[in-house]
């Protein structure tokens, strides 16, 4: 092996230890809810049957939970305020009315279907392998449920996808 391969293998190494140095510091800065989330991103960025789409929405989240970004000056960005800038658009406006109508019927279909099988929220999270206030929070629209989750909830209520998301497109 010649003396240049043998610095450039060298050089890698280095800026590999000094990536992961600077990942591993922010991941343990994080809180422990947070750990948490970025551990579940890190299990759909690894598993085998996570689509692109779904891996890149996780990548970009541990990115964003490791290295916030700013928004007027400020970590992160509010979401709300975002909508209300994006609404003045009416493409974009049009598209937050279809996403906000789908996730309200989303909420209605899993909530009738878990009164059919008499299942509680504590219930369904168990069933999920998720916390009970994972699914409080969903059904009562503070988070949205990723793709692969809805596909967990609807196998764990024994229905399909599309009965629970409409439009659901596996």
């Amino acid at each position: 092996m010649s003396i240049e391969m043998n610095n450039l293998q060298n050089d890698l190494h280095q800026s590999n230890i000094m990536i992961f140095a600077q990942l591993n510091r922010a991941f343990l800065e994080c809180n422990d809810s947070v750990q948490e989330a970025i551990l579940g991103m890190l299990d759909i960025l690894t598993a085998s049957d996570s689509q692109a789409s779904e891996k890149e929405m996780a990548l970009a989240t541990v990115h964003e939970a490791l290295f916030p970004s700013t928004h007027n000056g400020a970590l992160g960005a509010d979401v709300a305020e975002l909508e209300e800038s994006a609404a003045e658009d009416p493409n974009i406006r049009s598209v937050l009315e279809e996403m906000d109508a789908e996730e309200a019927e989303f909420v209605d279909r899993v909530d009738a279907a878990m009164k059919a099988k008499g299942l509680s929220q504590t219930d369904l999270a168990d069933a999920l392998g998720i916390g009970q206030p994972a699914v409080s929070m969903m059904l009562a629209r503070k988070s949205r449920p990723q793709k692969r989750t809805v596909k967990k909830i609807a196998e764990a209520l024994g229905v399909s996808s599309g009965e629970l998301w409409p439009n659901f497109q596996e």
